[in-house]
């Protein structure tokens, strides 16, 4: 295998790799700009335990996926 083959192989696998990863940690975080399932209002940063977040405006309780708790 010539020289420049190889590098676009690594390159290619280097960057599969990247992109599962982004994927992942995305999938597993928090949501940063969560709105409000109830009133669509942007929500204030998670509380420290990071389990969720009180909507100021209608005082929603949302948890860590975003959905309304009953």
């Amino acid at each position: 295998m010539d020289p420049m083959s190889w590098a676009l192989l690594m390159s290619s696998v280097a960057l599969f790799i990247a992109v599962h990863f982004i994927r992942k940690q995305r999938k597993d975080s928090i949501v940063a700009f969560a709105t409000c399932p109830r009133c669509g209002a942007r929500l204030p940063p998670p509380n420290p335990a990071g389990d969720g977040w009180t909507c100021e405006k209608c005082g929603c309780e949302v948890d860590a996926q975003g959905r309304a708790r009953s």
